[in-house]
């Protein structure tokens, strides 16, 4: 699903938990922050998530993305509220193709 440069928040995410099968995820630039990535850990299947430019999450956020065992790629670039003690938070996860750049 790919709701890049739409104004979904984190009240929209409350409304995701249905999504039982979704794997495929792309927030580029949404006004997403931790409450949001807080949201998205029910979502289990998510093997691809894109969160470039979604400014507003911190490493507090990350440890919410770090619950979502399946992911394989994971794109944080552009999150500039984010350093290594957060990423650390990611270590669990295996994860094919990591992107993040500040």
């Amino acid at each position: 699903m790919d709701l890049s440069f739409c104004q979904v928040g984190d009240d929209s995410l409350q409304g995701f938990t249905s999504y039982t099968r979704l794997e495929t995820l792309s927030l580029w630039q949404c006004p997403i922050t931790d409450v949001g990535a807080q949201r998205l850990a029910c979502l289990q299947t998510l093997t691809d998530l894109n969160l470039t430019n979604c400014v507003s999450i911190t490493n507090s956020g990350l440890k919410y993305i770090g619950k979502l065992a399946q992911l394989k790629r994971l794109n944080l670039s552009g999150l500039i509220h984010i350093s290594e003690p957060g990423l650390d938070l990611l270590l669990t996860l295996t994860v094919r193709k990591f992107l993040y750049a500040d």
